[in-house]
């Protein structure tokens, strides 16, 4: 199997609600990886190649309050198993700083 990523991806653990866009259900789901380009997912929710997402990220910041923070991606990679599905979500953009501080920091302390 060949690894098309040009970001390394790191483990990264958080709560996380999928939403397809445009107007569908939000779905809860637990991040696995982190880059700069994509997330790795858990979920019991079905998903198809390519459908366009949003995902939440439910984090904490240096204060420990909880802050949220959304990324726009497509659905990349999916493998179905018995007990949850694996989602790779592509983000629509590289992780930006000023865009998604929390996320950003939690790449770099890791």
């Amino acid at each position: 199997m060949i690894d098309h990523r040009q970001y390394e991806r790191v483990p990264f653990y958080c709560d996380v609600v999928v939403r397809v866009l445009p107007n569908g259900v939000a779905v809860p789901a637990r991040s696995l990886d982190l880059s700069l380009k994509g997330v790795g997912i858990v979920t019991q929710a079905a998903f198809e190649p390519d459908q366009l997402v949003t995902i939440s990220f439910f984090l904490k910041d240096a204060s420990q309050k909880e802050v949220q923070e959304h990324v726009l991606g497509r659905v990349a990679y999916l493998k179905a198993d018995v007990d949850a599905n694996r989602i790779g979500v592509e983000f629509a953009e590289l992780l930006r700083c000023s865009q998604h501080p929390q996320l950003w920091n939690k790449l770099l302390k890791i």
